[in-house]
């Protein structure tokens, strides 16, 4: 009751600084763990979006204990002992060594700013494969403890899981949802721990159809040849659909899909119903060089020749289409036309 009390009391308190942000709406369900008691040190490895494996050592009295393993069933929700050969799992990562996911060109990275005075925790992403990173968002409310850990999902979205004291003798384990667009979530608490034990892992199970998204996080309870490692499935819910208050903003649907372009208007096509674009490489996707892209008419209407446009492709069935777009006008020329 006295955990309750304080957690609301604590929520409250944040109220102001949540009140712009979007509800993250999960099931957190506890697994039962693949490991015996004595299991520490857990992580993940061969992640994708089909499969996963959980990797432990066992308490003993080798410096370097033996690793172990088990497969996560994402159809059954269950754990399967594998054949796995890793290494062993007894080093442990510097706390503010940095944490960095990619997939499908985007990359994101997150870290702990362990400031004595202002600790927090920082999240940067790149759409361009690293070329360049955007400006790190600070995701944490109070005070975290420990390392922060990311998954990154096919649309941009990152999800970040931190600790964070709680009180003198428990450390809170925290999810954040930060959407394509840069905007944050409310947390989610995921679980109360001893203060001694902030470390934690996350991982993408499933991301490749329009069922909600799932994501495993594993955490050890206890020390020596008591430990015990605790997992979790956490399925994410959509985010609400809410008012666009942006007029001249693309949907908010349209901005998480696709790839972000950047070029110039070579020429267009009213019968077809294309615009043909000069752009820079778009890791992973494509190469420097121009491409016609089905547009939808309300874009043509606005389309220059020699117009910089910013917009979102994605491929859909054998066309790329370009939507969202924003299209810096210049002055009209004799050279110019419109459809």
């Amino acid at each position: 009751m006295q955990r309750f009390v304080a957690l609301f009391a604590f929520c409250f308190a944040l109220v102001p600084l949540r009140a712009a942000s979007p509800l993250l709406t999960l099931e957190n369900e506890q697994l039962p763990s693949p490991a015996g008691v004595g299991a520490r040190n857990p992580h993940f490895v061969a992640a994708d979006n089909k499969s996963i494996s959980l990797v432990w050592s066992e308490a003993g009295p080798d410096q370097k204990p033996p690793a172990r393993s088990a497969r996560f069933d994402s159809y059954t929700h269950a754990w399967t002992k594998s054949d796995l050969t890793v290494a062993s799992t007894s080093a442990t990562p510097k706390i503010d060594e940095p944490v960095t996911i990619s997939k499908s060109g985007r990359l994101a990275k997150a870290w702990f700013d362990a400031d004595k005075k202002d600790p927090h925790i920082l999240v940067s992403t790149s759409p361009n494969a690293g070329e360049q990173f955007l400006m790190p968002i600070r995701v944490e409310d109070s005070r975290p403890s420990g390392a922060p850990d990311i998954v990154l999902l096919a649309d941009g979205t990152v999800f970040v899981s931190w600790p964070e004291h709680y009180n003198q003798n428990e450390t809170a384990l925290w999810l954040r949802r930060i959407s394509p667009g840069g905007s944050l979530s409310v947390p989610v608490l995921l679980a109360v721990l001893p203060a001694s034990q902030p470390a934690q892992h996350l991982a993408l199970v499933k991301d490749y159809d329009a069922t909600p998204a799932q994501l495993l996080i594993a955490y050890s309870l206890g020390e020596g040849e008591a430990s015990q490692i605790v997992t979790r499935l956490l399925t994410i819910a959509p985010p609400a659909a809410v008012a666009n208050p942006c007029h001249t903003c693309p949907d908010p649907d349209e901005a998480t899909r696709g790839h972000a372009l950047r070029g110039r208007v070579v020429a267009f096509s009213a019968a077809h119903g294309t615009l043909t674009v000069n752009h820079d490489t778009i890791p992973d996707v494509l190469p420097s060089g121009t491409t016609e892209f089905k547009v939808d008419p309300s874009i043509l209407k606005q389309a220059t020749a020699g117009n910089e446009v910013f917009a979102r492709i994605e491929k859909r069935g054998k066309d790329w289409w370009l939507f969202a777009a924003r299209l810096i006008v210049r002055p009209e020329t004799p050279s110019t036309h419109r459809p």
